[in-house]
């Protein structure tokens, strides 16, 4: 047998150079992540991605370090069609990022992974996939066989198909494995729909969603396991009101919140903060890097933590 490793993995790359055009020009760029054995490739930071991709596929099954792949939307590919040779294979990938439409190749893109029985994969991303409930039925089914453990999609699913994304797909049967769900960017999120069914999720993110991050947090109870929440980008122009101020609470679990360049209306932001620290007495990893407000609710937010008597921030 060849070794997986990154001598092998060159080998193969010069093996297989003469059948690509203009190779001078990938070469070097799938040679430094070979010898710096980089975790994660992302493919759009990439000068030449068209010509990199399909050379870079064939070495996969001799780069262990690989883990993580990211393939954005290449004018006159199509992914799909492209990929599928290569997931025959037995690789060592964790998570297949993929941006574009779904085309005709998609139910077979779902059926190689499906029954590639030497896959390691255990994560999946979609970006403006425009998935309708065919293609979310045989993600499902996938999912659940492949016991995936992360999803994320980014403005994947159509608007016409999200009811059928929350009452449909999230069965429970998809979180005996499902703890990561990252939904970021996409604006047409409905919260009361939505976080009933995650009551299993470990780690969500709804960062850039246009949403209330404290609607967010009003259904966040339901979660049970829920560890951590990335609600980034997304705004704070309205509190809590007194009944949930005084009843909501959140699993012992929940100890990360992430809420970099969220908006603040001015009344909001002290009420909020006052609210976080007499929920998370038992410990909180707080993120709140770059807040959007002015330059005097600063002040006062600074003027509150340095009163408070919250002992429990751990970061």
């Amino acid at each position: 047998l060849i070794p997986q490793n990154g001598f092998a993995a060159d080998c193969r790359l010069y093996d297989g150079s003469t059948q690509y055009p203009n190779t001078g020009q990938y070469l070097n760029e799938i040679k430094k992540i070979l010898i710096y054995m980089q975790p994660n490739v992302l493919l759009s930071e990439y000068k030449y991605p068209k010509e990199v991709i399909k050379p870079l596929l064939n070495v996969l099954p001799f780069s262990p370090n690989i883990q993580y792949l990211e393939i954005p939307k290449m004018e006159g590919i199509d992914t799909y069609e492209l990929i599928h040779p290569f997931i025959k294979n037995n690789f060592s990938l964790k998570h297949l990022f993929i941006e574009g439409e779904k085309t005709k190749y998609f139910p077979e893109f779902i059926s190689l992974l499906e029954h590639n029985t030497d896959s390691k994969l255990n994560g999946h991303s979609f970006k403006k996939t425009n998935m309708g409930r065919t293609e979310l039925d045989l993600l499902y089914k996938y999912c659940v066989k492949k016991k995936i453990q992360s999803l994320g999609f980014h403005k994947a699913i159509k608007d016409e198909s999200m009811d059928y994304f929350y009452n449909t797909f999230l069965m429970p049967e998809l979180f005996d494995s499902l703890y990561i769900l990252n939904l970021s960017n996409n604006t047409n999120i409905d919260v009361r729909k939505l976080l009933p069914k995650l009551r299993q999720v470990s780690y969500l993110s709804l960062n850039n969603c246009r949403l209330e991050i404290c609607d967010v947090l009003s259904y966040a109870s339901s979660m049970t396991q829920i560890k951590c929440i990335d609600l980034s980008q997304n705004n704070c122009n309205s509190t809590f009101n007194k009944t949930l101020f005084s009843t909501l609470r959140f699993s012992p679990s929940f100890d990360t919140l992430i809420i970099d360049d969220v908006s603040f209306k001015s009344n909001c932001i002290i009420p909020f903060f006052s609210f976080i620290f007499s929920r998370f007495e038992h410990g909180l990893r707080l993120s709140v890097a770059s807040l959007i407000t002015t330059d005097e609710i600063w002040t006062q937010l600074f003027d509150f933590l340095s009163t408070s008597s919250f002992r429990s921030l751990v970061s």
